[in-house]
């Protein structure tokens, strides 16, 4: 990948000098990848104590992984059991019993015998004798012993001319000191894990033309998410080991085949030809892995086929294991390789290179109209037409043949219990065709405004969570495992488009650079704060300082700050360390801002370095994304080639109201205030007896409540405040803006 860097910085230089503008980038970390487990479970620091070495179980064939779900083994140690033997062992051992010490330790500094005559005032020193032992510092397993010569831990002082015993003086940093260490090691049986590493990123989103639910994505990250070398270099970076198969019994012919799926870049990064992805057989009577297929980087996204035969008689074993692997930038996500269908069967032939399979390729990933997520109380207080009508469904069929087209459902249920589904038309499903034509995907789109709706009813106090399974089929699919995709509907405290994945870092460049992203509100209500995920791309952005800011809606652009942090308290990008992580940046003071209808929450950042917000290709929202660059004068909507969604989610105050048991009228009540704008007064016109009001100023202080309908201003100053009515606790209107002139 030589000079991508240079050319990526160049690149940024230019826009520098030009002006700031939008841009996206690659990744060099995967939140998700944080959490994922790894091969030893660390006892205490600096030794294997208490640490698993795992022994992996055999498999038979047919090995065959298409990536639904994830088959990687999971490493949960035990220490008692059947399946469970240790070792202790010491640090340091007698050189000739090999027993070890007891309460014993060794220093590298010679050790002496201080004799003193206080009457003659002489001091005589003496060398103690050397002690040759064995010693390992057991930080690693195996251990292997060196025989090491040094002196006792300590110095023993003898005053000849007093009546005491000899005083000995412990050294208090002995080099050799004795400590021990358990491992343990335990016996893996779990035939339906089929991997025994997580290098490789398992995710449903990285493909721009998937072939079934789930696929495996190398890079230049490791299992904790983190680039293999911070700075530069290429290298082998992620690695996929099978479990070890038993091949016994077999040969050349039963025309053994190797055979999987592979896509370069998807809606990642093109690996450059410099760049390699291989396939290595483990020969079990050399113990040697060995090249058995490979191919080069370059900028064709289709996927291609790998046929393999396994002809060498040693792979005929007991033992025979493959693995993946991608050679390239070791500095973070980039230069992309995807893997699906890894198929090892007997009886196959040169032929035998098609995956005869019908299979949903994408999950759902919401049944809201424009949303992904939202209050659970704002959708209670407006459920009408708030399911989606335009929900995406995608299959493929891989067959060689047509396949015939029956309907399909997608089903809600919470907590296992069956709530309702809607049909999806067979023909529908196939765009029109009379069946799913050979080789060829199909993405349909359905209207699930009419019918069930998820139950306002349903008693929640906080958030609410519903299951849903999309389901299409063909009569002779070769596997069913792939003929449904699942997800789960959430509604919490914030509003979200994106589906939680971020396949790039997006941003403005430009100092003093405004990025907004629009939101409209089921009902009116307070905002708290905002959810981001940041996403390392490239250059660590963490040390750069951003204002939090929201505007109201001019002629559908951001249009007036209505809130905007302090000056004196910047925010900075936070990188998570949990699977897709957001970061909760709650408004200065942890205000409570009301908010009316449309607005734009998004941030003011002060160096012109991108500040890269983690970007969902697979939600285009980019109609609601806009950056600025002359401090608000002019915006510009976001034009990213393909699109995306900002990973930015607006949090409210949904418990608070719960708590204080305010709740939004199911009728709304006329109320008129004029005029507006206004000089010293206004009035209000409601059909309720008994409201009263409060005036808010844009730090979310109240300078003003009362109960009168002719309300007097002359104290406050001119400018935008927030008038908000309550009638018996109830809130009726919320948050209206009003100006002072």
């Amino acid at each position: 990948m030589m000079n991508k860097f240079f050319n990526f910085f160049l690149a940024l230089v230019v826009c520098f000098q030009a002006m700031g503008q939008e841009s996206i980038g690659p990744l060099t970390g995967y939140s998700q990848l944080l959490k994922e487990e790894s091969f030893l479970k660390i006892g205490l620091v600096g030794t294997f104590d208490s640490t698993t070495i795992y022994d992996s179980d055999t498999l038979n064939l047919p090995f065959l992984d298409e990536f639904s779900n994830k088959t990687i083994q999971k490493y949960s140690p035990v220490y008692t059991g059947a399946s469970v033997t240790s070792i202790l062992k010491f640090s340091l051992i007698d050189n000739i019993t090999l027993i070890p010490y007891v309460d014993t330790f060794f220093s590298a500094s010679p050790a002496k015998l201080i004799t003193v005559n206080l009457a003659l005032g002489t001091t005589v020193e003496t060398l103690l004798p050397t002690v040759t032992f064995k010693y390992n510092n057991l930080a690693t397993w195996p251990v292997n012993y060196a025989t090491i010569t040094a002196y006792p831990g300590y110095n023993l002082i003898d005053t000849v001319d007093f009546a005491n015993p000899i005083d000995t003086v412990f050294v208090t940093s002995p080099e050799y000191v004795q400590f021990q260490a358990r491992q343990f090691f335990q016996k893996i049986t779990d035939p339906n894990s089929l991997w025994l590493d997580s290098n490789a990123y398992h995710n449903y989103t990285f493909s721009d033309d998937p072939r079934t639910l789930g696929l495996m994505t190398f890079d230049g990250v490791k299992a904790n998410g983190l680039p293999y070398n911070w700075n530069s270099g290429n290298g082998v970076a992620d690695i996929l080991t099978g479990k070890p198969l038993n091949l016994q019994g077999l040969s050349a012919n039963d025309s053994v085949y190797f055979s999987f799926l592979y896509q370069r870049k998807g809606l990642g990064e093109s690996p450059e030809s410099s760049d390699k992805f291989s396939v290595e057989f483990h020969n079990p009577t050399t113990l040697l892995w060995e090249e058995a297929w490979s191919q080069t980087g370059n900028t064709n996204s289709e996927w291609k086929v790998a046929h393999v035969r396994l002809l060498n008689p040693n792979y005929f074993q007991n033992g025979f294991q493959f693995r993946f692997k991608n050679e390239g930038t070791l500095t973070g996500i980039l230069d992309h390789w995807h893997l699906d269908y890894v198929h090892l069967r007997t009886l196959s032939g040169i032929q035998d290179t098609l995956f005869k399979d019908f299979a949903v390729v994408s999950p759902i990933t919401s049944l809201l109209k424009d949303y992904t997520s939202v209050p659970w109380d704002h959708y209670v207080a407006s459920p009408a037409n708030r399911m989606s009508n335009n929900v995406k469904f995608k299959v493929r069929n891989s067959s060689n043949i047509a396949e015939n087209n029956p309907n399909g459902t997608v089903a809600i249920s919470k907590s296992g219990i069956p709530l309702g589904s809607f049909t999806m038309n067979g023909s529908l499903l196939s765009l029109g065709d009379l069946n799913y034509l050979p080789r060829t995907s199909y993405t349909s789109f359905y209207d699930f405004s009419a019918g069930y709706a998820f139950d306002p009813l349903t008693p929640e106090p906080e958030k609410a969570t519903f299951d849903y399974y999309g389901s299409a089929s063909s009569p002779f699919s070769d596997l069913d495992i792939n003929d449904t995709t699942f997800g789960h509907q959430v509604f919490e405290d914030y509003y979200s488009y994106d589906d939680g994945s971020a396949e790039a870092a997006y941003g403005v460049t430009g100092s003093q650079g405004l990025m907004a992203y629009k939101f409209t509100l089921y009902i009116n209500d307070s905002l708290l704060g905002v959810k981001i995920h940041w996403a390392a791309s490239v250059t660590d952005v963490s040390s750069k300082l951003f204002y939090i800011t929201i505007w109201d809606e001019a002629g559908g652009v951001p249009g007036s700050i209505i809130y905007q942090d302090n000056v004196l308290y910047p925010r900075q990008p936070q990188y998570g360390n949990q699977k897709d992580q957001f970061i909760t940046y709650y408004l200065k003071d942890t205000i409570k801002f009301p908010i009316v209808g449309n607005f734009y929450i998004g941030w003011k950042q002060v160096d012109p370095e991108r500040l890269n917000i983690g970007f969902d290709r697979n939600i285009n929202t980019q109609d609601k994304i806009f950056f600025s660059n002359n401090s608000g004068a002019t915006w510009t909507q976001s034009t990213i080639p393909g699109g995306g969604s900002m990973m930015m989610r607006p949090i409210f105050s949904t418990a608070l109201n719960r708590t204080l048991n305010i709740e939004e009228t199911t009728v709304a009540p006329q109320i008129t205030v004029f005029p507006n704008p206004f000089e010293n007064s206004f009035t209000i016109t409601a059909d309720v007896e008994n409201f009263s009001y409060d005036l808010i100023d844009l730090s979310g202080r109240i300078v003003q409540s009362g109960n009168e309908k002719q309300v007097e201003t002359s104290t406050l100053n001119s400018g935008l405040y927030l008038l908000t009515i309550k009638s018996k606790d109830q809130i009726i209107l919320k948050a209206s803006k009003i100006i002072k002139k």
